[in-house]
């Protein structure tokens, strides 16, 4: 199987990180801040009732610096509201074309009840095609120019 049919053919859930961070609405914006740095990740999914209303990631973080804003203050007063979403049977080959496009470094995953299942991250989508790559490399046939041909 070629690279591209690989991406085309691939779903978001094989490379999304499950599980992800996830806060409620009205979660004060430092402890937002807190499980962002306890879980090393770079965005939190914000929920109200167990749906997704929100997406508040680093570069959020980093356009509060100049403002005057209280750490109390609940998230949902932060967050992306309604982000871009995909769902975990989408193709691996449009959700990075999405991403690139947009220049999303963080992809929310949800189910067919805008729950929350996973995250596709830019460094989950380099994790897949190095690991790919070297499969499509190693299977590849190799293109001998004719003159190079034994009896050519």
């Amino acid at each position: 199987m070629d690279f591209i049919t690989l991406l085309r053919t691939s779903t978001v859930d094989e490379a999304m990180t499950r599980e992800p961070l996830c806060v409620e609405s009205n979660t004060p914006l430092s402890k937002a801040l807190l499980a962002l740095q306890e879980r090393r990740t770079g965005a939190v999914l914000i929920c109200r009732d167990g749906c997704l209303c929100g997406i508040f990631t680093e570069r959020d973080f980093l356009k509060l610096a100049n403002s005057e804003c209280s750490f109390e203050d609940p998230i949902e007063r932060f967050m992306v509201r309604d982000p871009v979403v995909f769902p975990s049977k989408a193709t691996l080959a449009d959700a990075i074309r999405k991403m690139s496009l947009a220049g999303y470094r963080h992809l929310p995953i949800i189910d067919d009840q805008s729950r929350p299942i996973g995250m596709l991250k830019i460094k989950n989508v380099v994790h897949f095609l190095v690991e790919h790559l070297s499969r499509a490399v190693y299977n590849a046939t190799p293109e001998v120019p004719l003159v190079g041909r034994e009896g050519a």
